[in-house]
């Protein structure tokens, strides 16, 4: 009894499990993006300048009082982008050697984005205070040649704009951690 059908299995759920695991492998294969795609996208999350490039969306800016001001794309959008790029260089699909880097950066945006981690709020004033520190450097280096007040005004703006970005950071890192308690 069931020789004429190839192979004879005692344990049905085994062979219910080596078919499921056959299935999920070519489905696997099939989701998979070419070298070329993946190496492309894995080399982008490692180059991005920050956690808003990873993920394809603009960065955060900040008004006349230092304040950031974001305006965060939609849920689907950063899961469909997170889905797309997941597809490049998640361990389980991915065959690029750096895949498991990648992913770990890739997560980590999404993690930080959509504030699953509690982080998005933070990671946005630190951008937005290290931008104003680039804009006074900036500022300052354009201004050496000139003597007009409008550079040193620019400059001075831009470096109460980061002490009081500095300042708001520790004051959100000094609540957070009151809030988690003592360790």
């Amino acid at each position: 009894a069931g020789a004429s059908s190839g192979v004879v299995h005692r344990d049905k759920a085994s062979l219910a499990e080596a078919e499921a695991k056959e299935a999920a492998r070519k489905a696997r294969k099939a989701a998979r993006k070419s070298w070329r795609e993946q190496e492309e996208a894995i080399l982008s999350l490692m180059t991005a300048k920050s956690i808003f490039a990873r993920l394809r969306v603009g960065e955060p800016s900040w008004d006349e009082t230092g304040k950031p001001v974001w305006q965060p794309p939609g849920e689907r959008f950063l899961q469909r982008t997170y889905e797309e790029l997941k597809l490049c260089c998640h361990p389980d699909i991915s065959t690029h050697p750096r895949c498991k880097e990648g992913f770990a950066l890739l997560t980590e945006a999404y993690e930080t984005l959509t504030d699953r981690n509690g982080k998005r709020d933070s990671a946005i004033a630190e951008f937005v205070a290290q931008a104003i520190q680039r804009e006074k450097r900036r500022a300052e280096s354009s201004g050496q040649g000139q003597s007009s007040s409008s550079g040193s005004a620019a400059a001075s703006m831009a470096e109460s704009l980061a002490a009081r970005m500095k300042a708001k950071l520790a004051e959100q890192k000094a609540r957070q951690a009151s809030e988690k308690g003592p360790s």
